[in-house]
């Protein structure tokens, strides 16, 4: 007997392989960085219509346009595909972005597709957290009477977004308490790097105040790894008596124009009707 066999081949798909290189690090929110995808065709046969397809991007931002300068590579060949992309202070506050993507790509002359294994890259990005807290008073010196008026800051002094961002006073030495601390945006509030908290509070002078008033100031925040932050300053101002008429200040007990003294002996006396008359 005879038997005839018919025998077609098919091309086998050969996967480029895609190694995604890590960018460089970012100093800070806006900085550029670019995704970059190296591709080598490490089958047995060419392939062409290469593509980069983004399966998982973490960004905040907008991806750009992934670009390869080539989409046909013979075997062996490689190339390097870019996609722009601007760093978010959300992306920081994350500490990066991770990228994950698989390059696919046609067999030359054929419809056969192939893609290559997923590869993932991740952009670490660095970023410090800082609180700054600093207090001021409105005059060095004051006198009974005056009003003093105390400026409390908390600055983000990071490059992380700082929340939960308070400010109190503490340690006042005046014989008055404090009034309520007057802010510019309600605390606790969230700041970004840079931005600033500012407090405010008025105090009246009082005479047990008199030599050297003191205050101080605290502040706390919480970055995005929940570490509690905290900061401290303090102000001091000097507090004079208060002037006597005319404007000069009172003498001291003792000192010349501190009271009436007597002096000298054998003086004349005189009883005159019902008063009495002492002849210096």
């Amino acid at each position: 007997d005879a038997v005839s066999c018919t025998v077609t081949t098919a091309a086998r798909a050969a996967p480029p392989a895609l190694g995604k290189p890590v960018p460089p690090t970012p100093a800070a929110a806006g900085a550029a960085v670019v995704s970059a995808s190296a591709v080598t065709n490490d089958g047995a046969l060419p392939v062409d219509g290469l593509a980069i397809d983004e399966t998982a991007f973490s960004g905040t931002g907008e991806l750009g346009e992934t670009v390869c300068p080539v989409t046909e590579l013979a075997v062996g060949e490689s190339t390097t595909c870019q996609a722009p992309y601007e760093i978010t202070q959300a992306d920081v506050d994350a500490g990066g972005v991770s990228n994950e993507a698989v390059a696919t790509a046609l067999i030359a002359d054929t419809t056969v597709s192939s893609a290559s294994a997923a590869s993932t890259a991740l952009v670490a990005v660095e970023g410090e957290s800082a609180l700054a807290v600093t207090k001021t008073a409105s005059v060095s010196t004051a006198a009974v009477g005056d009003d003093v008026l105390y400026t409390l800051t908390a600055t983000n002094a990071g490059a992380v977004t700082l929340s939960d961002v308070t400010l109190t006073d503490t340690d006042f030495s005046g014989s008055a308490p404090l009034g309520d601390l007057e802010c510019d945006t309600t605390a606790p509030v969230t700041l970004a790097p840079g931005d600033v908290l500012t407090c405010t509070v008025s105090y009246e002078v009082r005479a047990a105040d008199v030599g050297t008033l003191t205050n101080g100031a605290a502040g706390s925040a919480v970055d995005p790894d929940e570490n509690l932050l905290t900061g401290s300053a303090s102000a001091a101002v000097t507090v004079t008596s208060p002037a006597a008429p005319g404007g000069t200040t009172p003498p001291a007990a003792g000192q010349a124009g501190a009271g009436l003294a007597l002096t000298g002996g054998d003086l004349p006396w005189y009883a005159a009707g019902f008063g009495l008359m002492l002849l210096l």
